[in-house]
């Protein structure tokens, strides 16, 4: 029998296919879905077990991409707000953020299937 770690891997997989399969044509319905999806994938797992995740996938990316994360998530920053504060154009700063939370979410990702591993 799977234990509801176990399970969540592959359930978040599955759902997030789906998901795909119905809004193709409408990507920030997608968009939503994957974060819907990974919600519940979170859910599965207590929350100390995802903020050590999160704290070691942070650890991991480089210098300017944790201050460009936290100024758009923890001081809710705009792209433009975020480069006047670190003296760089407003497209430096996307690129960063889209790197960074791709990065990131590989980062957690791996980490997660890792933890399936016996």
């Amino acid at each position: 029998m799977l234990s509801l770690k176990e399970f969540a891997i592959p359930f978040g997989l599955l759902c997030f296919a789906i998901w795909v399969w119905l809004f193709a044509s409408r990507p920030w319905l997608l968009l939503f879905a994957f974060f819907v999806t990974f919600a519940v994938v979170i859910l599965f797992y207590r929350n100390e077990d995802v903020q050590q995740i999160l704290i070691d996938a942070m650890a991991q990316l480089g210098n300017r991409s944790v201050e460009v994360l936290i100024l758009r998530y923890e001081e809710n920053l705009s792209d433009a707000e975020s480069a006047r504060r670190l003296g760089t154009s407003r497209g430096v700063i996307a690129v960063t953020l889209y790197r960074a939370r791709a990065r990131l979410k590989r980062l957690i990702l791996k980490r997660l299937s890792e933890d399936k591993q016996p």
